[in-house]
């Protein structure tokens, strides 16, 4: 796993109004960080999060085959192996700096 690589995996359980399921992930961990621990942080993408569009924590998808917005407000650490992840694609420099920064903010 890698950091700006999208994973197919499941989120349950979950509690709350955490993202919830099985659906496209993308990692925001430091490559090393996911490496050490068999973890990463991981925003979930959804086509819904009218919240986090509102509010501005959603990064909009462009020129992927994956559709939908990176939740920047829902990020949590996962154990991707127990979650049997399925590779799908990468987001461009572009798009992980937006999310990074949206997180930094969320964080400051």
């Amino acid at each position: 796993m890698k950091r700006g690589e999208i994973y197919m995996a499941n989120l349950a359980p979950t509690e709350g109004h955490e993202t919830r399921g099985r659906r496209p992930v993308l990692v925001i961990s430091a490559d090393l960080f996911n490496q050490k621990t068999d973890s990463a942080l991981v925003a979930p993408i959804t086509n819904r999060g009218l919240f986090a569009r509102r509010v501005g924590f959603a990064v909009e998808l462009q020129g992927t085959q994956t559709a939908g917005i990176v939740r920047c407000d829902q990020v949590r650490a996962v154990d991707l192996d127990a979650r049997r992840p399925r590779f799908i694609e990468s987001v461009s420099p572009s798009t992980l700096a937006h999310v990074l920064a949206k997180v930094r903010t969320i964080l400051a």
